[in-house]
């Protein structure tokens, strides 16, 4: 019923029965002392009202309406009363806090428009609400997180507590530490705001879709989308800004500055994080623009082409499987996390083409091959070993003080402006040449050099085109039975970044070299250096299994 583990300093300890190094044990409060599984139960109750109106033979329009209400357990058996009252005076949080119930109104509108009738003009869009769902692992973690369900202990020094002796049973183990099951303020509490609104977005999407000459199919749609009461996540265990205090990194950057967390020494732990789940605002939005163009011939062959133009701005990217790394994983900002600043999505490539080239031929009566090329190219590149099309320029840690993500850097308005920057020698790296580089690296990259006296922004910076080749090989032998179903033995290829077979320099991903280019340290500044290497350009190749090529052979069977 228990999980934990036993840390010795070599084998022979082990088979000696000699004290552990480090010892753990996690196990459920109750009787049996059996494992506690985190539990949520969700309910939503909907309702979707849909007309199809046909105003005339041309003119078709679809309204509906959709009510939700999403209905929270009570779970007043997960709340943490030692945590309750500690923080009785500091935001009335309780591990228990639910949302209340409360009904969403969704209605939206589409419509498809012949122009003439000869389906050769064709023009069709929408507009609605539409209510999402928040990453229920979110919700989960106020059960798990609580330390009501479980207990579990540390061995890790000399004077942390008892030191148990090898035992593989968890009742062995309790007795010989005198361990009792109790509930204990955990460090690191999931607290649900009790105005919490699932998120949603107002979407709206106009196209036109034209049959040119020739038999060409042309479609260009636009697409706006904006949020409302997005789910983020903030650390309520820090005291929010007095309002006076600052930090000024480096001439012209005057941040906020944050105190201490409401814990200190005399309370159970010392670093008392809360993270709470809330809505941030309604500023966040999402665009795009796509245009298409398609020719299918009668002999087989199949051609395609697409472009998208694309942006957005959001408060987080939601990355992060659980409430705390929600808060840290990618939350670059000037003033903090707890502000939740606009940034751009990290996801979002502002252009993306794919065009493609296909021919299938059959043959013989029983055979049957086709071949393609697909083209995707738009900016795409790492950062670190994580893929992104856009980036951020922070520094090396976070300087507000209140332990969230990196800092946003600030780019200084001209070269003079740096020599009031307090840069030090960074071994044989000397300040001179740290001013130096780090002035010349603004001017080649494309995204600073565009922000100089000002802060860099999340997700400001985008990364290089990325174009891959991806060719496809199949060749079927098929039979036709009597009752006109086809069955098929199909053989094929796919070479992924077909390019890179060809030559080794072509179809690479880039890399940021890197994106923390400062370090802070009690006034003193470094430029940082990368791999022991000066930094002088924004990217290098990225020389990693994904950049390469890949061939997969296959075989399969369909029944039809």
């Amino acid at each position: 019923g228990g999980a934990g583990y036993y840390v010795y300093e070599s084998w022979d300890d082990f088979k000696n029965d000699k004290a552990p190094l480090a010892f753990r044990i996690a196990h459920g409060n109750n009787d049996a002392l059996s494992q506690a599984f985190p539990q949520f139960s969700h309910m939503q109750y909907s309702v979707y009202l849909q007309d199809e109106i046909n105003v005339s033979e041309r003119f078709k329009a679809t309204v509906g309406v959709r009510f939700e209400v999403p209905v929270y357990p009570s779970i007043s058996g997960n709340e943490n009363k030692d945590f309750t009252e500690i923080f009785a005076e500091h935001g009335g949080y309780k591990t228990s806090d639910m949302p209340k119930a409360r009904l969403s109104v969704a209605p939206r509108v589409g419509f498809n428009w012949d122009l003439t009738g000869e389906r050769k003009y064709i023009l069709r869009g929408g507009t609605g609400y539409f209510v999402g769902r928040l990453p229920f692992v979110w919700l989960v973690s106020a059960v798990g997180n609580s330390g009501v369900g479980q207990t579990t202990y540390f061995y890790n020094s000399p004077g942390s507590g008892p030191q148990p002796g090898f035992h593989a049973g968890i009742g062995d183990i309790l007795d010989d530490i005198a361990f009792t099951p109790t509930e204990s303020v955990p460090a690191s509490p999931t607290i649900i705001d009790k105005r919490l609104k699932m998120p949603a977005s107002w979407k709206s999407s106009l196209a036109l879709d034209i049959k040119l000459p020739g038999d060409v199919n042309f479609t260009a749609e636009g697409i706006y989308s904006k949020d409302y009461h997005p789910a983020v996540v903030s650390n309520v265990g820090y005291k929010p800004w007095d309002g006076e205090s600052t930090i000024t990194p480096v001439p012209g950057d005057e941040r906020r500055y944050y105190g201490k967390m409401y814990s200190d020494e005399t309370w159970p732990n010392k670093f008392q994080n809360v993270y709470m789940l809330h809505n941030a605002g309604n500023d966040a939005y999402y665009y795009s623009f796509s245009a298409q163009l398609h020719k299918r011939f009668r002999f087989g062959l199949d051609l395609a082409v697409a472009y998208t133009r694309s942006g957005g701005k959001s408060y987080s990217d939601g990355i992060g499987d659980q409430v705390s790394s929600a808060y840290y994983n990618n939350t670059y900002s000037v003033n903090g996390n707890n502000e939740h600043e606009l940034g751009y999505g990290s996801y979002i490539a502002p252009d993306r083409v794919i065009a493609s080239i296909a021919y299938r031929k059959e043959y013989g009566k029983h055979f049957a091959t086709s071949v393609a090329l697909i083209y995707d190219g738009g900016q795409m590149g790492y950062a670190g070993g994580w893929s992104y099309s856009r980036f951020s320029y922070t520094w090396t840690s976070n300087l507000v003080n209140d332990y969230g993500a990196n800092s946003l850097l600030y780019i200084p308005a001209s070269r003079e402006a740096l020599d009031d920057w307090n840069f030090v020698d960074d071994g044989d790296y000397t300040a001179a040449q740290q001013r130096d580089d780090f002035w010349s690296y603004i001017n080649q990259d494309a995204y600073l050099k565009t922000r100089k006296g000002k802060y860099a922004e999340r997700g400001g910076a985008v990364m290089p085109w990325h174009h891959q080749v991806d060719f496809k090989f199949m060749q079927d032998f098929y039979i036709t039975t009597k009752r006109g179903n086809r069955n098929t033995l199909q053989f094929g290829i796919d070479i992924r970044n077909v390019a890179n077979l060809l030559n080794n320099e072509w179809g690479l991903y880039k890399q940021a070299r890197n994106t923390a280019l400062l370090k802070y340290d009690k006034g003193n500044i470094t430029y940082q250096r990368a791999n022991g290497e000066r930094v002088l350009e924004t990217f290098r190749n990225y020389n990693d299994f994904l950049s390469t090529f890949s061939i997969q052979f296959s075989l399969r069977y369909k029944f039809n």
